[in-house]
């Protein structure tokens, strides 16, 4: 997150676009995926059901969180490098 910081107001924009298109792709393919594995969308009626769906949120912002190093990635080689050169 330093190396982001240091790229000044071009790498907090980068990031931001990239966190949220990675969110905005992610957490719809989340919830279908899911439904595909499951047949029933998530909701947390019983809790039987709420365990399922707090057992993938787990496994989820686990992965989420794996991938931190590589969104940091993308968004320094997207960044523009007349900024990053400070």
């Amino acid at each position: 997150m330093t190396k982001v910081k240091d790229a000044g107001v071009a790498g907090l924009v980068a990031y931001a676009i990239w966190e949220f298109i990675f969110w905005a792709i992610s957490v719809p393919t989340a919830i279908f995926a899911y439904h595909q594995t499951t047949g029933e969308w998530p909701s947390f009626d019983n809790p039987e059901s709420t365990a399922k769906v707090s057992a993938v949120i787990f496994g989820f912002l686990n992965v989420a969180r794996a991938l931190v190093p590589v969104r940091i990635a993308i968004t320094l080689a997207t960044a523009p490098f007349g900024e990053c050169s400070r």
